[in-house]
């Protein structure tokens, strides 16, 4: 079946038509790939974009903090150098799809993105698309999509950024930025070293300590690639590389550890591109090498996994005029895994085609999106999304969608030994929401302006999800199963305040989540979950970053809540809520083409001490200094 998709897709390419009067807003010179199908398929969606000022102020953050800062998504964080993992609406962090080029990064042996191993400054495009998506990216989009990208295009001026940051809480982290473009031919390379003792003070039992065995080191190198063949074609290949050495910390009841964690991963992306007068052909394919070594006295042996992983995705996308457009694409995915924890090396093999229809008129967009995946393994089912945006007036935005969503098992849910289940089912279920977005000063004054705003946005979701695959005991073997649905539903809300004067400029942007996400049944007999809010979500979310900048000169605040969580399947014991305040000054210094930014911040302003997960301390306050440089030219 799938050579005669890719047969299909070929005869599409060499039918589209080149007319020499090509229309510019398909022109390729700025190649984004994946952002084709999530704008033109999302409709109905909530999205949020990373702006230039948030992204300034955070180039030496992790990809997690951000995620903390900016949003109601839920971050566990189990310390500085340590791992961070990201869940939306209610959902577990199998549940939200991370994607560079449009391709997932999660690891398919746990399905689990470690967000402290993504730097913030690798990626120059950082948009969430919440709610499912999985009739557009696949399994496991099912409480959002997290898009990362760096957005590689013809630049007139070559340019190279070098920086560095210390923070007395963690120690060093460095990254270079070289960019150029030479006739058809453009280039960025991004570099980062880090070296970190992670020896920072928390607070036990009323006793002041520092952290010990935290240390970590990383690497890595991230280079794109883009030949533009003509005004219509186009190559873009990526290739990134990334190496963690870490030492896994203590939790707090215990008085040492000597766990090692090393993380190698190698990522090859390679697209072509072809635009016709109302048509698109892109031809993607990635290849992720990636190995996790892991070594512990507890254990009997060191845990040593190697997953390989081959995408092929031919997609075409045709407008048949200004009011019609289809996008149509197959998927092949190939996964072979070993580690001595299965009785040999597993392949899982993964078959999906998709079609999305799109319909403009005026004030209103329609979309519908369906996918199809086969496999001998998990039976995934037909998965379809429904979408609405609708444009009352200048000033109020209504969108709505529905999608049903799921999410297929682990590698290692299938074949961990002992424990692994051949004859898991997908989780499956549905998922609605609307956002009302008003334009307050479009409404005041009856114009648009790009330099102020006044918003608000105003979200209600809905989340079931059945065949939750969970791993319980089952005397002394754990084995995971198909045991229970949860329910989601809450309200998000977003209120972005801009205003620019003459030299000066102030921005304020605050978010507030409420998420319910209860166990509705349960396979397991007196399941003292039923009824109760899942561990780790909070009922409660907020947060907001004040910024005033004047002329070369910015001071941003961040404040965030994060309320009650609990930590066991009853709701018998918690987590403390807690507040947590960041200060930055930046400063930058014009030098004809070449400029220099220094910062200097303070994390946990007040000193709070607070856990995001049991028994894994988190810094008190810390202070952070840095410089970055930028020659052009």
């Amino acid at each position: 079946m799938l050579a005669k998709l890719i047969s299909f897709f070929l005869m599409l390419l060499f039918s589209l038509n080149l007319s020499a009067q090509i229309d510019s807003s398909i022109q390729l010179r700025t190649v984004q790939i994946n952002s084709i199908r999530n704008e033109n398929n999302s409709t109905g969606l909530k999205q949020e974009k990373t702006d230039s000022l948030i992204k300034m102020i955070s180039i030496d953050k992790s990809m997690g903090t951000v995620l903390s800062e900016q949003s109601p998504a839920l971050v566990k964080n189990y310390g500085p150098g340590a791992l961070s993992s990201v869940s939306m609406r209610g959902g577990s962090a199998y549940h939200t799809a991370v994607l560079w080029k449009g391709f997932s990064l999660a690891n398919p042996m746990n399905g689990v993105m470690d967000f402290n191993l993504l730097p913030t400054f690798l990626f120059e495009d950082i948009s969430i698309q919440y709610g499912g998506a999985t009739a557009i990216w696949g399994s496991g989009a099912v409480s959002g999509v997290i898009h990362l990208n760096d957005n590689n295009t013809f630049i007139n001026r070559n340019s190279l950024k070098v920086g560095s940051r210390y923070s007395n809480a963690s120690g060093w982290a460095n990254f270079i930025d070289g960019k150029f473009s030479i006739k058809n031919f453009s280039s960025s390379i991004k570099l980062f070293l880090t070296d970190e003792k992670n020896a920072y003070p928390f607070q036990q039992d009323d006793e002041m300590k520092k952290q010990v065995h935290a240390e970590s080191k990383g690497s890595g190198l991230i280079a794109e690639n883009t030949y533009s063949i003509n005004t219509t074609t186009a190559i873009n290949f990526n290739f990134w590389y990334q190496y963690a050495n870490r030492n896994i910390a203590p939790v707090m009841t215990e008085a040492i550890s000597n766990a090692v964690q090393r993380d190698r991963n190698y990522r090859y992306n390679i697209t072509f591109t072809k635009d016709g007068n109302k048509g698109r052909f892109a031809f993607r394919n990635a290849y992720f090498n990636e190995s996790l070594y892991y070594n512990d006295s507890a254990l009997s042996q060191p845990s040593n996994s190697l997953c390989k992983t081959f995408i092929s995705e031919p997609e075409y996308s045709y407008a048949f005029n200004e009011h019609h457009s289809i996008q149509t694409g197959i998927n092949f995915t190939k996964i072979n895994a070993i580690t001595a924890e299965y009785n040999q090396e597993e392949e899982v093999i993964r078959e999906s085609i998709y079609l999305s229809y799109r319909f403009q008129f005026r004030k209103l967009i329609l979309s519908a999106s369906a996918r199809k995946e086969f496999n001998n393994y998990e039976k995934p089912p037909f998965a379809f999304s429904l979408g609405a945006n609708y444009k009352m007036n200048s000033w109020i935005k209504l969108l709505a969608n529905y999608s049903t969503v799921y999410r297929n098992p682990q590698v290692n849910d299938l074949y961990w030994q002992p424990g692994g289940n051949i004859d898991l089912l997908p989780e499956t279920g549905y998922t609605y929401e609307g956002t009302i977005n008003l334009d307050l000063l479009h409404f005041a004054r009856k114009i648009h302006n790009d330099t102020n705003a006044i918003s608000i946005q105003l979200t209600a979701f809905n989340k079931n999800i059945d065949n939750w695959i969970a791993w319980t005991p089952h005397g002394i073997l754990w084995t995971p199963g198909n045991i229970k649905s949860v329910h989601s539903y809450g309200s998000e809300s977003v209120f972005i305040f801009r205003k620019q004067f003459a030299k000066t400029g102030i921005r304020l942007s605050a978010f507030y989540g409420y998420t319910v996400s209860e166990t509705t049944s349960s396979e397991i007999p007196y399941d003292a979950s039923v009824g109760k809010q899942l561990i780790y979500v909070p009922f409660h979310k907020a947060g907001g970053t004040f910024s005033v900048y004047y002329r070369k000169s910015i001071v941003s605040v961040n404040h965030t809540f994060t309320g009650v969580r609990f930590i066991n399947t009853d709701n018998s014991d918690f987590l403390e809520s807690y507040g947590l305040s960041n200060v930055q000054i930046d400063q930058r210094f014009d030098m004809k083409n070449n400029s220099i930014a220094a910062f200097f911040r303070i994390d946990n302003l007040f000193n709070t001490d607070y856990q995001s997960v049991q028994n894994r301390p988190q810094p008190l306050r810390t202070y952070s200094i840095g410089i970055n440089l930028t020659f052009r030219q």
